[in-house]
C-alpha cells in the first residue's frame, strides 16, 4: 500500500506537490527474528498514515491478488467508507491477463475512485521505454486492449493522483485555515492579558497568579483528579502538585 499526501519524489512526474509514502506490506507470520507482534506493529502504522483525510490512499495490488479478500482494501475501507479518497492500481497486468477486465469493471469491492492498471518496468528499462511497452501492451493485447484507455497506464494515474490532489486539498483547505485562525486569535488573546513588563518580584508574582487563576479548573483536573485528557501527548503535564510548584519557581528565577 501506497500512500500520498499533499508528491511526488520519483520517476512519475505529476506536476503537483505530493508526498509518498511506501507503506510496509502486511505480515502475519512473524520470520527472522521478528516480534510476535509484528503484525499489530505493521497495521498500527498504516492506520496512522492512511486516517488524515488529506491522504490520498493508493491500494497497489498485484494482479493475480483476489481483491475481495485483500487486508489492505479492508483497513483502507475502515477508515474512507465513501472511498472518495482511495484508488487501487493494478500491477503485472502483462503477467496474468485473464480475468483483469471482469475484476476492473465489477469492482465487487468498491474502491471509490476506481482503478487504474498498469505494467511494471522490466530489467533496465528506462522509464521512457517501459511507458512505451506499456502502451503497446494495452493497444495491442488481446484481452488487456478492452480495457478502458481511461485506466490504463502510468500517464493516467499520475493525473488520477493530481486530479485527486486537488479535490482533497478544496476540501481540507477552508477548515485548515479556520483552525489555524481560531489559533492565532486564542494565543494573541492570551498575551494581552500578560503585563507588558515584569520588573521585579511582585509583578512576576502577580502575572504568574493570574495566569494560575486562568487555568485553575485544568489544575484542579490535573492535580487534583489525576485527569490529563487535555495534554494526552504532553508527558511534562502528567505532574504532581509538588512538581509543579518547582517548575513555577525555576521559571520565576528564570526571569530575573
Amino acid at each position: 500500500m501506497l500512500l500520498f499526501s499533499s508528491i511526488l519524489n520519483s520517476s512519475i512526474s505529476l506536476g503537483g506537490n505530493l508526498t509518498m509514502v511506501d507503506l510496509p506490506g502486511i505480515t502475519r507470520v512473524p520470520v527472522h527474528g521478528q516480534p510476535e507482534s509484528i503484525y499489530d506493529q505493521i497495521k498500527d502504522i498504516i492506520m496512522e498514515y492512511i486516517r488524515p483525510e488529506e491522504s490520498i490512499i493508493l491500494n497497489v495490488l498485484s494482479v493475480t491478488v483476489d481483491f475481495t479478500t485483500c487486508e489492505s482494501i479492508r483497513m483502507s475501507q475502515s477508515l474512507d467508507k465513501t472511498g472518495l479518497r482511495t484508488l487501487a492500481v493494478v500491477t503485472k497486468a502483462d503477467k496474468s491477463s485473464e480475468g483483469l477486465l471482469e475484476k476492473v469493471t465489477a469492482d465487487d469491492v468498491n474502491i471509490g475512485l476506481g482503478y487504474v492498471c498498469v505494467r511494471n518496468r522490466i530489467g533496465d528499462e528506462s522509464y521512457e521505454e517501459a511507458r512505451i511497452e506499456e502502451e503497446r501492451l494495452f493497444e495491442s493485447h488481446p484481452m488487456l486492449s478492452k480495457i478502458d484507455k481511461s485506466i490504463v497506464g502510468v500517464p493516467v494515474l499520475a493525473q488520477r493522483l493530481v486530479q485527486v490532489q486537488g479535490m482533497i486539498i478544496s476540501k481540507t483547505l477552508p477548515e485548515i485555515v479556520k483552525k489555524i485562525n481560531e489559533k492565532l486569535t486564542y494565543n494573541l488573546s492570551e498575551l494581552d492579558k500578560l503585563p507588558v513588563n515584569l520588573t521585579c518580584v511582585a509583578d512576576a508574582m502577580t502575572a504568574f497568579m493570574h495566569i494560575i487563576g486562568l487555568s485553575k479548573e485544568s489544575l484542579r483536573k490535573i492535580l487534583l483528579r489525576r485527569e490529563f485528557d487535555e495534554y494526552p501527548d504532553e508527558k511534562n503535564m502528567h505532574c504532581t502538585a509538588r512538581e509543579l510548584l518547582c517548575l513555577a519557581s525555576q521559571s520565576l528565577a528564570l526571569l530575573f
